[in-house]
């Protein structure tokens, strides 16, 4: 199993646009085959900051969602609602007791 992390923070004028991009992508990701879960959230404190966790079932599977139509061209839009830079990470789910990758 594999978990993407991402953090993003928004142009204060751009907050609204990138929820209806977020909400847009969430709803496409969740049925591409291998995702187990996805979501997007944003900070109570300040609405700027944007988080994505994604739970993928391989390595594969994640590598198939950045061949989306619909991914390339998230990525693609994404630089215009920037206000920073972002942050991803990709982790691997271990078993505690047996320390086997998930």
């Amino acid at each position: 199993m594999i978990l993407v992390s991402g953090s993003a923070r928004v142009h204060p004028d751009k907050v609204r646009e990138a929820t209806a991009l977020a909400q847009q992508m969430t709803a496409f990701t969740r049925t591409e085959p291998g995702c187990l879960s996805t979501g997007y959230y944003v900070s109570i404190e300040s609405p700027q900051n944007f988080f994505l966790f994604q739970v993928w079932k391989s390595e594969e599977a994640l590598s198939n969602h950045y061949r989306q139509e619909h991914t390339r061209q998230f990525l693609e839009s994404l630089p215009q609602y920037l206000d920073g830079e972002t942050a991803v990470r990709f982790l691997n789910r271990y078993d505690v007791l047996s320390r086997e990758n998930l």
